[in-house]
């Protein structure tokens, strides 16, 4: 590949980035409004019956989904464990990493195992309930915030929480990947708490960078056109 051709296909990715950088926001807001959205259910193990997925479309009962625009969780304490993991991204320290959650208080504050051992069968009174940033390639949980609030039947609190832009810094490294997990391996049958649900999340960051292997894909393929056309 001549010095030209290489300036083409770099100026090809570069354009990519941009588009990508400028489109990464929108991209990673979760709403779950047309269900999992990319969202992986790890547990009730698929497939499985409506009744037993991650998403759950809007409730009734004057709930804060009553909309039908659906969550990730579902309010049954007794209930085995639900977990959900986001795709693959990138921090980029634009911002903090939002999301909204209602239900109980989580008797821990950070799970207490690693990623690939959250148990499938819930832990009766001493689980948690929450979010965690996931280091993939470390396996492990670095940063988790669980629910904080007694919501009862009470619309107005779901509770607006966050890893702050301060906490994210440690982790906005290029290249390293995560995925942010939603966990609720608590459960307390009978006792009328121990669930949450969660819902509009915004991460700042961008997609994994398997994105850019096909921009540069793309920009040798136009240099073959380029070839073809002048022979």
């Amino acid at each position: 590949m001549s010095a030209k051709q290489m300036l083409l296909v770099v100026a090809v990715v570069a354009v990519g980035m941009v588009f990508w950088a400028g489109s990464a926001q929108a991209a990673l807001f979760y709403d779950f409004s047309t269900g999992l959205q990319g969202w992986t259910q790890i547990y009730p193990a698929p497939p499985v019956p409506p009744a037993n997925s991650l998403w759950e479309a809007g409730w009734g009962w004057g709930w804060p989904e009553n909309d039908g625009l659906g969550h990730l969780g579902g309010g049954w304490e007794d209930a085995e464990t639900w977990l959900g993991r986001s795709p693959t991204f990138t921090l980029d320290g634009s911002g903090a990493l939002t999301f909204r959650f209602f239900g109980t208080v989580s008797p821990l504050a950070a799970p207490d195992v690693v990623p690939s051992l959250i148990p499938a069968i819930a832990t009766v009174g001493g689980g948690f309930m929450g979010v965690a940033l996931r280091d993939i390639a470390a396996n492990e949980y670095v940063l988790s915030r669980g629910s904080v609030a007694n919501a009862g039947l009470d619309p107005a609190l779901f509770s607006d929480m966050s890893f702050t832009a301060l906490e994210l810094s440690p982790f906005v490294i290029p290249g390293r990947q995560y995925t942010l997990d939603f966990i609720d391996y608590d459960k307390n049958p009978g006792v009328g708490d121990a669930w949450v649900v969660m819902d509009n999340v915004s991460i700042p960051g961008v997609p994994e960078p398997a994105t850019m292997s096909l921009l540069a894909l793309g920009g040798l393929g136009l240099l073959r056109r380029r070839r073809s056309a002048s022979s």
